[in-house]
């Protein structure tokens, strides 16, 4: 004859699915965070230093919740409660949510950091529109140094910050954008460290207002030497 199943067990899923509302609410304040975070070098800085760090808190919230669904799920299909059950389906509980979290720290240190990359160029690159309501211009390396202090040429060539440089042609109008890069570095795909850092960016292609423009980001590890290029597409302006 079957023991009979503690009442206490009846919560496990309840409590589960707190876990889970949890980890929900966790990634819409980020999301309501990062969307009024103001200007877009604000939301640049506010999702290349929180993102990871949000998702990561959300995700140990889902693997709490998977536990005790587990322990639950285990503690009927064996359908005993005796000590010996409660210790096994706990302790298989526990590596069920462990594998889980072992898992998304492997995409978060190994694969993300490049989803989260055309995240913040997407942030970074979005068409811009002046006072006036012109279409304004990235300017390129070349052109902008003409927009910039020495100081700020000095930052970019010691890979302190970037500057994006954004020119209105009818009106004249200038938006300087800083975009501060010592705490800004991708995981190096020959290395895996996290020190491959953006050099630069150069404008191969004007966004128009029927087509797309195309920039070339160039990176360097500072580590190991390893360095890549990578195209990105701006949006057209129409």
């Amino acid at each position: 004859m079957k023991n009979k199943i503690p009442e206490w067990l009846s919560n496990f899923p309840t409590i589960g699915f707190a876990f889970f509302a949890i980890a929900v609410l966790i990634t819409i304040t980020y999301f309501f965070m990062l969307a009024t975070a103001g200007k877009r070098t604000k939301k640049f800085i506010f999702a290349s230093a929180k993102e990871t760090v949000y998702f990561d808190i959300a995700t140990r919230f889902v693997a709490f919740g998977l536990v005790f669904f587990a322990f639950y799920a285990i503690i009927n299909w064996i359908g005993k409660a005796a000590i010996y059950h409660i210790f096994g389906a706990g302790f298989f509980s526990i590596i069920i949510g462990v594998a889980f979290g072992y898992a998304f720290w492997a995409i978060v240190k190994y694969y993300y950091p490049f989803v989260l990359e055309k995240r913040l160029d997407k942030i970074r690159f979005k068409p811009m529109k002046s006072k006036a309501g012109n279409p304004m211009r990235l300017l390129n390396e070349e052109e902008e140094d003409e927009y910039m202090t020495p100081a700020m040429i000095e930052e970019e060539d010691n890979h302190i910050a970037d500057y994006d440089i954004w020119v209105d042609e009818k009106t004249g109008e200038k938006v300087v954008e800083k975009y501060d890069m010592l705490f800004h570095a991708l995981v190096c795909e020959k290395c895996n460290y996290r020190t491959m850092r953006d050099l630069r960016e150069e404008v191969v292609k004007e966004a128009s207002a029927s087509e797309e423009g195309l920039i070339v980001k160039h990176y360097k590890c500072t580590y190991c030497g390893h360095s890549k290029t990578q195209d990105l597409k701006v949006a057209a302006l129409g």
